[in-house]
């Protein structure tokens, strides 16, 4: 069920059924054969704007190996991405940024694109660079609370929708 959640969830732009309205999600076939154990977040958790706390999503992975590889799919809402940093923490407390004040993605066609929505919608490193490399998550014990950290860094108002982190999902190779 996670591995569907995560494919549901967080892989292609959404379908959206012209008579209906309604949006389906579209399965990627690169994430529907990747390998790996994929481990998926907290969802739709709000974003303090700043000065306020950074939002937290953790995932839990009962591992008794170490990355040998690490990708991380995120979608957040935020109508100014440029205000965003994204760190993840591997249980070690070791720490990527992801995204640091850059000016995100587009939301999809469909969905929540209609509503003129943006953030950061990307799969690092698959199709977005991080801002630093994952490359210092691998050789770290892989078992532990893996956390997604969203910070809202500038106290200017956030136009559109309430911020949000939508989605994150975790996939691990381990050695």
């Amino acid at each position: 069920p996670e591995r569907a959640r995560f494919l549901l969830a967080l892989t292609g732009p959404p379908v959206v059924d012209p008579r209906s309205g309604r949006s389906f999600p579209l399965v990627g076939l690169e994430a529907a054969t990747a390998t790996g154990d994929v481990f998926v977040g907290e969802a739709q958790l709000a974003i303090p704007d700043a000065p306020g706390p950074a939002a937290l999503s953790h995932i839990e992975v009962a591992s008794d190996g170490y990355v040998a590889g690490v990708e991380v799919s995120v979608k957040v809402l935020h109508g100014r991405p440029q205000q965003l940093v994204i760190d993840l923490r591997a249980p070690d407390g070791a720490e990527v940024t992801l995204h640091d004040r850059g000016a995100g993605t587009a939301t999809a066609e469909g969905g929540e694109a209609t509503l003129g929505a943006t953030g950061v919608w990307a799969t690092y490193p698959g199709d977005t660079q991080p801002a630093e490399s994952l490359d210092a998550l691998l050789d770290r014990p892989a078992g532990g609370t893996w956390t997604l950290e969203v910070a809202d860094v500038d106290p200017s108002p956030t136009p559109g929708a309430p911020p949000s982190i939508v989605g994150w999902a975790l996939r691990l190779a381990t050695g």
